[in-house]
C-alpha cells in the first residue's frame, strides 16, 4: 500500500467513511493498473 494512502487517510481523519474507501480503492487500483501498463 501506498505511503501517502495513510498519510491522506490520517489527515482527513473522520471523513474516512465506506463510500470514501471505496472510492480511494478505486484510485489506488486505476493508479495501480496505469503504472502496471507503463511497466509492460
Amino acid at each position: 500500500q501506498p505511503y501517502y494512502t495513510s498519510t491522506n487517510r490520517r489527515h482527513k481523519g473522520r471523513s474516512t467513511t465506506p463510500r470514501n474507501q471505496q472510492h480511494e480503492n478505486f484510485v489506488i487500483n486505476d493508479s495501480l493498473s496505469l503504472s502496471g501498463s507503463k511497466l509492460r
